[in-house]
């Protein structure tokens, strides 16, 4: 019998998506498959950024997730090894409160 390595069950991350309550300037670690939960109040959204939007706190892509709490988000296949963006556009969430983060896939 050959042993079998099984793949860890996902697991769920839960993000305050709160100006004041969250610190934006972490990095998530994260693997494929985990669901990523946004919680808020109101008058936010989630956006999935590419790194130069993040950077620049600009919403080109509209890949908007969605802008009623909760925002659920399963992490992809093709984002393993990668980087994820998101953040919020309303107002200037983005950039006055730095209201972004990163979540980095592992391999």
């Amino acid at each position: 019998i050959i042993p079998t390595v099984i793949d860890p069950l996902p697991d769920i991350i839960g993000i305050i998506w709160e100006i004041g309550e969250t610190d934006f300037s972490i990095i998530i670690e994260a693997k494929v498959d985990d669901l990523l939960i946004f919680e808020f109040t109101t008058n936010h959204d989630v956006h999935l950024m590419t790194f130069e939007e993040y950077t620049n706190c600009q919403f080109n892509s509209n890949n908007n997730l969605g802008d009623n709490s909760p925002v659920f988000y399963n992490i992809p296949k093709t984002a393993k090894g990668r980087t994820l963006y998101f953040g919020c556009s309303v107002g200037t969430h983005c950039s006055r409160f730095n209201m972004k983060i990163q979540v980095v896939v592992q391999e």
